[in-house]
């Protein structure tokens, strides 16, 4: 059973849910249906909003409709725009008869100090745009949310990249002929986000240079994998051979990741496909640790931080730095060991039969 208004969100193989309206934690290690989970849905479900109603002119309420309405959140990309959404609507839930002439501070300070670390920091940059948009819409003289600062975010490493092992296992469970496996090699051979290797098709194959081309859904930078063209020294030529091998088993039309009725799959749906995956063959990972692992592999072979950034779609070397330094570590301690031994290969893997 699912009761409606759950968030389901898994993280690094964890699950965790929270109420979609108040944000309430709700426990993820029994079923929806068990007396616990009911009980904490059902005191969520009380703690929900009244009605939207019309704020009046110069309240926070009618500066957030108007915000909602305007084309600065309509330019904010799809996945930024869902949790901004969230936290301006329970804004003026909370705060939306309030004058926004006299925003404070301290009022966008106290609001965040009810929040964990990383929600209170997704609330400021909710503030922030709304702010930002009063003041350029003259609702307000100065911005408030100028003066108040984010709660520092405890330390992780987030998603993490997945081993030579775990590699190895998925592809042992997995065979080639089936659509999981697709999924996987074509999301750890292009290290895309999982909001763009949904949308991934053969039709942005370049005909001319055999480069795989597409705009990433999150930064609306450009990604340039290679397809068909020659391969650099540094590409990983298994995986490659995989992919094309997947491609040609299971002659996929247009889009690559598909349901079983021939359609996209949606990036929540593939998401949570690749997690569950991921479990049958025993890797507690997700699919985003396959693009930290391509990034690995490329700095490991010795690629050149501009063909990672092309590769990954990185737009500022900073961001692919820290995975070249490890690996010039990893070689310095090697040396000639390394050489003999290239990481080209990520395992051994055996089909199915």
């Amino acid at each position: 059973m699912k009761l409606p208004r759950v968030q389901r969100v898994t993280r690094n193989g964890k699950s965790y849910k929270y109420h979609r309206i108040t944000g309430g934690r709700l426990p993820a290690d029994v079923p929806e249906d068990d007396p616990a989970f009911i009980s904490a849905w059902t005191a969520e479900e009380g703690r929900k909003r009244a009605p939207k109603t019309r704020h009046g002119t110069g309240t926070i309420g009618a500066a957030c409709t108007a915000y909602l309405s305007s084309k600065k959140f309509m330019e904010l990309s799809e996945g930024y725009r869902r949790p901004t959404r969230r936290h301006i609507s329970t804004i003026v839930e909370e705060y939306g008869t309030a004058p926004i002439k006299d925003l404070r501070p301290y009022h966008i300070q106290s609001d965040l100090a009810k929040l964990p670390a990383n929600p209170a920091r997704a609330r400021r940059k909710a503030w922030r745009l709304l702010c930002a948009f009063a003041l350029a819409s003259r609702f307000i003289a100065e911005d408030p949310s100028d003066a108040t600062k984010a709660p520092k975010a405890p330390k992780t490493d987030g998603h993490e990249p997945w081993s030579v092992e775990e590699i190895a296992a998925f592809r042992d469970h997995w065979p080639i002929e089936d659509p999981r496996r697709l999924a996987f090699e074509l999301t750890y051979w292009t290290g895309a986000r999982i909001s763009d290797a949904c949308r991934l098709t053969l039709g942005m194959v370049g005909k001319g240079d055999g480069v795989l081309t597409f705009t990433q859904k999150k930064t609306k930078g450009k990604a340039h994998v290679p397809w068909t063209c020659a391969m650099q020294p540094f590409a990983d030529l298994e995986t490659h051979g995989y992919l094309m091998a997947c491609i040609e088993a299971q002659r996929p039309g247009m889009a690559l990741i598909v349901t079983i009725h021939g359609k996209p799959r949606s990036e929540k749906a593939l998401g949570n496909w690749m997690a569950e995956s991921a479990r049958l063959a025993g890797v507690q990972k997700s699919a985003h640790g396959l693009r930290k692992s391509r990034l690995i592999q490329l700095a490991e072979n010795g690629a050149p931080a501009l063909a990672m950034m092309a590769w990954s779609g990185h737009k500022t070397l900073d961001e692919v730095q820290h995975y070249i330094i490890a690996a010039e570590r990893k070689r310095a301690i090697l040396g000639t060991e390394q050489d003999q031994n290239p990481v080209n290969k990520v395992g051994p893997t055996r089909k199915k039969s």
